[in-house]
């Protein structure tokens, strides 16, 4: 299985803004809703058109170009509206990689999903298929290989 990745363009209502108490009920407001449907929608035409099968296992990756300093509460909303699209549930994910890249070029998500072990508690971990690896591409702290960095993230801005 080969990996999908695909790119939101525009931006995303945070996770704070998301839903709001009314009594007993949660409410999402109708950008939340708005968002949810086009996060929804984009995954699908990109899950569609690789022939994505739903993996029992997944490894995601956000790479957010923005100027909005929340990406968890962002990328919450973007988890969020790929259940049931290109996995099952949001428990499915294994590993999640977030990284922030400033950029006053347009905000956009660039999305890279990929099946990976399942180590969930009585599930049988399979040997990673030829293909499939760890999120950890980005280096991160003191030393850092930036020739990999710029090479990752020239390649999410094609």
């Amino acid at each position: 299985m080969s990996d999908l990745s695909f790119t939101i363009y525009g931006s995303v209502c945070s996770n704070n803004r998301v839903t709001r108490r009314v009594g007993p009920k949660s409410l999402k407001s109708k950008e939340a809703r708005d968002d949810t449907k086009r996060i929804r929608e984009i995954a699908t035409v990109a899950a569609t058109s690789a022939s994505w099968s739903m993996p029992g296992a997944c490894c995601v990756e956000i790479l957010a170009f923005s100027v909005r300093p929340d990406i968890d509460n962002l990328a919450k909303v973007i988890l969020d509206s790929m259940s049931g699209v290109v996995y099952h549930d949001d428990r499915d994910i294994m590993e999640l990689a977030l990284s922030k890249h400033w950029d006053n070029a347009g905000e956009r998500f660039v999305v890279t999903v990929m099946a990976c072990d399942d180590r969930r508690p009585g599930r049988k971990s399979k040997p990673r298929p030829n293909g499939v690896r760890p999120l950890s591409k980005i280096p991160q702290g003191a030393l850092v290989n930036y020739a990999e960095r710029d090479a990752i993230l020239a390649k999410a801005l094609r």
